[in-house]
C-alpha cells in the first residue's frame, strides 16, 4: 500500500515539476523511557525537487557483487518544524527540516520495493534521521526512528506524514 501511495505523489511531481508541488504535513511524537521531555512536533512543507536514476539492487556491496538493475525516483523539499516545548508551538521558534522520499524497485521483478524516507535537521547542522517501519493506511504514512539518546536515555519517535498534490500559481 505504501508503494502505490508514494508512487502517486512522485508521478504527480515528475509529470510537471515546474507547475506542481507536493505539500507534506508531518507530526512526530517522542516517547522517552525516563520522565522528561516527551516532545511533539508539527511540520508543514513542500516537496518541489524531483530526481531519478539507476542503481544495482540486491548486491552485497563487494566489488564483484552485481545486483539486479533498479530504477529509483526521489522527491525532496523543506518545511518549518514547531515543537510543543517552545511556547506551545510558537511560530517564531521554528526549525527548518528537509524531507526526502525515495522509492526504488527492480523492473519486471517480484522483489519488493524499497522505500527510504529521511529527515535532515537543517537548523541543527544537517543531522540525518532515517525513518523505518513503514505502514501506510488511508493516505497516511506511519514510521518510526530512534530518538535522541542524550535526552533521557533510549527512546523511539513515531511519525505520521500526509501528502497533498498542489498546482503552483502561474
Amino acid at each position: 500500500m505504501c508503494q502505490a501511495m508514494i508512487q502517486d505523489v512522485i508521478d504527480w511531481l515528475r509529470d510537471d515539476p515546474e507547475r506542481r508541488a507536493v505539500e507534506f504535513y508531518l507530526t512526530s511524537n517522542e516517547v522517552t523511557v525516563n520522565p522528561g521531555n516527551n516532545l511533539v512536533s508539527y511540520v508543514k512543507g513542500s516537496l518541489t525537487n524531483y530526481s531519478s536514476g539507476h542503481s544495482a539492487w540486491g548486491g552485497s556491496g563487494a566489488p564483484d557483487s552485481i545486483g539486479a538493475p533498479s530504477g529509483w525516483e526521489r522527491i525532496a523539499g523543506t518545511g518549518d518544524q514547531a515543537f510543543n516545548d517552545r511556547g506551545h508551538f510558537d511560530s517564531s521558534q521554528r526549525d527548518i527540516v528537509g524531507l526526502s522520499v525515495a522509492l526504488s524497485a527492480p523492473p519486471q521483478s517480484s522483489m519488493p520495493f524499497n522505500l527510504r524516507v529521511d529527515l535532515t535537521l537543517d537548523t541543527w547542522g544537517g543531522g540525518l534521521i532515517s525513518l523505518t517501519g513503514f505502514h501506510c493506511e488511508e493516505g497516511v504514512l506511519f514510521a518510526s526512528a530512534e530518538g535522541d539518546p542524550d535526552r533521557n536515555g533510549t527512546n523511539r519517535v513515531g511519525y505520521t506524514i500526509t501528502f497533498k498534490k498542489v498546482n503552483l500559481p502561474g
